[in-house]
C-alpha cells in the first residue's frame, strides 16, 4: 500500500524538532510537585488528631477495637484448650461471632456461651456483647490464627 507521501503532489509530514536536554529537564520540573511548606496549613485541612477521634467515635471502629481487645485476650476469656480450637471473628451491634474448628467444639462455645459473653464483657468493659454466636470454620483446625 502506497502512503500518502509517496504520491506525487503530496506535502511532507512536518516534523517535530528534537527536545533538548535542558527542555526536557524543564518539562519534568514542572511535572514534580513542589514541596510545601509543613508549618503552613492549607485552609479547609483537618488535623490527624481530629480525624482519629473523629474514626475511633463511629461504631464500626469502636467495636473493632474492642475485638482486639477480646481476641489479644481470648486464651484468658475461654481457657488456652478452648482458645486453641475457635476464635472471635466478628463484634457487631452486640453479637459477638466466635468461629469454631470443628461441630463438636462449637458445641463446646455454645455451652458456654453464657460465661464467654461475662467474661468478654470483662475484657473489653461495659456490656458491649448481648449475645454469642457460633460458626465453623475448617480453617482452623491448625489453630488459630495468630494476630
Amino acid at each position: 500500500m502506497t502512503e500518502s507521501r509517496d504520491l506525487p503532489g503530496a506535502r511532507p509530514r512536518p516534523t517535530k524538532p528534537r527536545e533538548t536536554e535542558w527542555q526536557r529537564r524543564q518539562a519534568e520540573e514542572r511535572r514534580r510537585p513542589r514541596p510545601r511548606d509543613p508549618k503552613v496549613r492549607v485552609e479547609g485541612t483537618t488535623a490527624v488528631g481530629d480525624l482519629l477521634a473523629g474514626l475511633l467515635g463511629r461504631r464500626e471502629f469502636a467495636e473493632g477495637m474492642r475485638l482486639g481487645r477480646l481476641a489479644r485476650a481470648w486464651g484468658e476469656v475461654v481457657g488456652e484448650r478452648l482458645a486453641a480450637e475457635c476464635r472471635p471473628i466478628r463484634l457487631d451491634g452486640g453479637t459477638l461471632t466466635v468461629a469454631a474448628s470443628s461441630g463438636p467444639w462449637g458445641a463446646q462455645v455454645r455451652f458456654l456461651a453464657g460465661e464467654i459473653q461475662k467474661g468478654a464483657n470483662r475484657t473489653v468493659g461495659g456490656d458491649a456483647v448481648q449475645r454469642v454466636a457460633v460458626v465453623v470454620d475448617d480453617g482452623l483446625v491448625q489453630g488459630p490464627k495468630p494476630l
